[in-house]
């Protein structure tokens, strides 16, 4: 994971995601986390193998130019799913932002209309003045 620590409440949310059976994406989208911390409470949970490194060989082979090719096109392609991500999670927060406005635009009005009516409220109307201990 990363150097900072991600809250409990995003953990278990991204827990509850996982034994939904959600995508990565879909858990992103809702938790803000990145993959690497959705792929480590997978692992915890035992739903992907642990990371293996690779121990070193004696022989060292070059890798050829197929496998360079290979590796700059998933470059490519991971950098175009993340911008495909991004992109996906601006709309979802502009589309966010409008409501909120409009929620806000509501509320605003909804204050100036209590104003306007408490500035014009007069109270009760007032009894009239009786001396009750004369009958009138």
């Amino acid at each position: 994971m990363s150097g900072h620590r991600t809250p409990a409440a995003v953990l278990q949310a991204i827990r509850e995601g996982v034994e939904l059976g959600w995508t990565y994406q879909d858990i992103r989208l809702a938790t803000g986390t990145s993959t690497g911390v959705i792929a480590e409470v997978k692992r915890t949970m035992g739903r992907l193998r642990p990371v293996r490194v690779p121990a070193p060989t004696s022989q060292y082979a070059s890798p050829g130019p197929t496998e360079y090719f290979q590796a700059i096109h998933d470059g490519i392609l991971a950098g175009y799913a993340r911008e495909q991500a991004l992109s996906d999670r601006v709309a979802l927060l502009q589309t966010r932002i409008t409501e909120l406005e409009s929620q806000n635009s509501d509320l605003t009005d909804s204050i100036t209309q209590t104003r306007a009516r408490m500035s014009n409220w007069v109270g009760p109307t007032p009894l009239p003045h009786r001396n009750l201990s004369t009958g009138g």
